[in-house]
């Protein structure tokens, strides 16, 4: 009987082991490097309003199912900026950190002045690996 309660209490402790494993297969770094090319390309191309170039890096970066909410007629401002417009300048401030509480999760930061006060504006996306890539695969509201 002791036998068979070390054996499963084992188990379970390998069992715990591989999933923690299997749901650390994300790289951070290059999770962290695909959202800077990302919003770098992004924003350059959204800035100079050359929405071609911009739809191709959404193609290139982003599942079907984002690409599908980003061009919902009903949203009337971008999803990937949470706003109406964009600057290069936000590049400058961009941070981009996983979250603490899921690892499929990253939050990409910016700052900016407006009427004299300085803004953040913080941008939730679950990350998946698609085909062997990372992808933007959702953004997350919070409200």
């Amino acid at each position: 009987m002791k036998i068979n309660a070390i054996t499963t209490l084992i188990l379970l402790i390998l069992l715990q082991v591989a999933v923690k494993a299997q749901t650390n297969n994300y790289s951070e770094k290059e999770i962290i490097s695909m959202l800077r090319t990302f919003y770098t390309g992004y924003i350059n191309e959204t800035d100079k309003l050359k929405y071609n170039q911009a739809d191709t890096i959404v193609k290139k970066y982003c599942t079907a199912l984002l690409q599908n909410q980003l061009y919902d007629e009903d949203i009337d401002y971008d999803v990937l900026l949470d706003g109406q417009f964009c600057e290069t300048d936000w590049l400058k401030t961009m941070t981009i950190h996983k979250d603490s509480n899921a690892d499929d999760i990253y939050n990409v930061t910016f700052s900016y002045n407006s009427d004299g006060r300085k803004v953040f504006k913080k941008i939730k996306l679950q990350i998946i690996k698609e085909n062997l890539k990372y992808k933007i695969n959702k953004v997350i509201i919070d409200n």
